[in-house]
């Protein structure tokens, strides 16, 4: 079941979800809908109405949702298809077409239109941003770079290198993709 609480941490209801879920529920920001997984279906359900609909039914081994992206409109999932080979792909969190994949992606971070993608492909860390109508730009970090926050209203991104020597903190601003300052 899924316990609801408010800001005080006081229980405020639960809901109670069906049988044969196969992970953890992902709840949209406003707190009306779980997505979750039975099998290889990607489900929803109302938690005011307690409903749930079916989003899709896909062909895979194994099917895990991560979190939701661009205000709550596409799952985010972690993948094995039916021949073994695993990646993310993602998904209409309304109709549940597939709107894409990736068998590199490391993170992803969305807010508004706007995400932060970090991909892993052979030796190459890439940052990329974009926004779901824009181009996409490459992001020049360091290689040994471990932390990456990003920084909404100030549309930027804040990275974190640290090595045995040194720390070094730098702010890059997105929409140009370059160093606005580096400690």
């Amino acid at each position: 079941c899924i316990v609801m609480l408010d800001g005080m941490l006081h229980e405020v209801d639960q809901i109670n979800m069906p049988e044969g879920m196969t992970d953890t529920p992902v709840l949209s920001a406003d707190l009306t809908t779980a997505f979750y997984c039975v099998g290889d279906e990607i489900r929803a359900m109302n938690l005011t109405t307690g409903i749930p609909r079916l989003v899709c039914k896909l062909n895979v081994q194994q099917l895990q949702i991560v979190g939701l992206l661009f205000d709550d409109t596409v799952l985010h999932c972690n993948v094995t298809d039916a021949d073994g080979d695993s990646y993310t792909a993602f998904y209409s969190a309304k109709a549940g077409e597939k709107l894409g994949q990736d068998e590199y992606l490391m993170s992803i971070d969305s807010w508004g239109e706007n995400y932060l993608v970090r991909r892993m492909d052979g030796p190459v860390d890439e940052v990329l941003i974009g926004s779901q109508n824009g181009t996409l730009k490459s992001l020049a970090i360091a290689d040994n770079s471990n932390w990456l926050y990003i920084l909404p209203k100030s549309n930027a991104v804040v990275e974190l290198d640290e090595n045995q020597n040194s720390t070094t903190l730098a702010v890059y601003e997105l929409s140009e993709g370059k160093t606005v300052t580096c400690l």
